[in-house]
């Protein structure tokens, strides 16, 4: 646990020194992406074309991942390398696009996994199904289990080439694999406790809206709801996330110097 808890404490406090960093990274990329989701929803409004509706939705998921890793690859080297963006970051270069890449690929890892799992818990509920009483409920059990411990570690080792890309000392698939022993379920615990922490933050933040949500404070209560408190997560969110392959990527290189 004490891997996890520096994992944590690491991407707290690099994240409350480099707040304002982090704004400058992602301020400009989501204006854009909101006011193309706006867009796309004005669209669907008057439009109503289901292929359309599917196309518009593809474009803003695109974006978000070319914006997704502007913002990671220069988040990783403030982290790593100190380094500083200026008060606007619409970067797309070579590295990003590497980096988008090393993300997809690390995506059709995580579904291929995801699959097998699925496929052997399905294949074992289906065999035991006359000695189970609700088969349903326990197969979704299962899986869940099954994804969280013994996937989610694996995908966060492999993860860890995306922080070493981000600052030109790319590694194989394998390399990362055998580097990283030992710490997947730190950085699965680590993850999680963000996520606990997230979710405390959302029901918190909510609360306080709907205790001043008078019938004249409507408009401003779903403004502040659905669009700022859904923006401030969701930085944060991405933030923390990139924060934790960050933190393991720097504990690896350290026990590899200490080896």
């Amino acid at each position: 646990m004490r891997t996890t808890f520096r994992l944590l404490q690491g991407t707290f406090k690099a994240l409350y020194y480099n707040f304002d960093v982090f704004v400058r990274l992602c301020w400009a990329w989501f204006l854009i992406l909101i006011a193309l989701m706006s867009a796309v929803m004005a669209f669907i409004g008057s439009k109503g074309d289901p292929e359309l509706t599917s196309a518009a939705l593809i474009v803003v998921i695109l974006f978000g991942l070319v914006a997704n890793a502007s913002i990671a690859v220069s988040w990783h080297r403030c982290l790593l390398l100190d380094e500083t963006p200026g008060i606007t970051h619409l970067k797309i270069g070579a590295r990003e696009w590497a980096y988008l890449g090393r993300t997809v690929l690390v995506g059709v890892i995580s579904f291929a996994l995801m699959f097998a799992v699925g496929f052997t818990v399905h294949s074992f509920s289906a065999a035991a199904r006359g000695a189970i009483s609700d088969p349903m409920s326990f197969l979704a059990i299962l899986t869940a289990a099954a994804v969280i411990f013994l996937i989610v570690p694996a995908v966060l080792r492999l993860s860890l080439i995306l922080p070493a890309g981000a600052v030109d000392r790319p590694l194989g698939l394998g390399e990362a694999w055998r580097m990283s022993k030992s710490l997947g379920y730190p950085m699965l615990f680590a993850l999680l406790g963000i996520s606990i922490v997230i979710g405390l933050a959302r029901e918190l933040i909510d609360t306080l809206l709907n205790l001043v949500s008078f019938q004249w404070f409507l408009g401003v209560y779903f403004v502040l709801k659905s669009g700022i408190l859904w923006v401030a997560l969701q930085i944060l969110s991405l933030a923390l996330t990139i924060g934790i392959l960050t933190g393991g990527y720097k504990i690896m290189l350290e026990r590899l110097a200490r080896d």
